[in-house]
């Protein structure tokens, strides 16, 4: 949680990185194996991201990351490509449902399925836009 306490130290409140180096709660840490409450859901989700990263080598910090005009300022996209291998991120920042152009994707060489290995469901951009739901967020390859 975010913890405001450093904007009253004068060596930390000019950077507002404190905002997230707060004291350390170890008893929200106890509940991160219970899948019925947040602190369980975020840590379980943060462990599949770090699964899928290090299972991709398209991750590597070597391949280099582009940002992908979506032509919906509610969705950030970001793209990489490597060798036969492509990854587009596409997240929606807005508490409504958003779409993105298939005509955006294929613009830059999205043009055909794509798997989301974050909700192990494939996408189709010949069928039309991309939805997505508030906050939602894929991973494609």
């Amino acid at each position: 949680l975010n913890d405001y306490s450093y904007q009253v130290d004068e060596k930390k409140a000019h950077d507002s990185r404190w905002i997230h180096r707060g004291i350390f709660d170890w008893e929200k840490a106890q509940r991160r194996d219970n899948l019925t409450l947040a602190e369980g859901i975020i840590f379980q989700n943060l462990k599949k991201l770090i699964t899928l990263r290090k299972a991709n080598s398209i991750f590597r910090s070597d391949i280099r990351t582009e940002v992908l005009d979506t032509g919906n300022a509610r969705v950030f996209g970001a793209f990489k490509c490597h060798d036969n291998m492509r990854f587009l991120l596409l997240a929606n920042f807005s508490e409504d449902y958003q779409r993105v152009a298939a005509t955006n994707l294929k613009k830059v060489g999205f043009n055909s399925l794509m798997h989301d290995l974050i909700h192990e469901q494939v996408l189709d951009p010949n069928r039309g836009a991309i939805k997505l739901k508030p906050y939602q967020f894929f991973w494609l390859k």
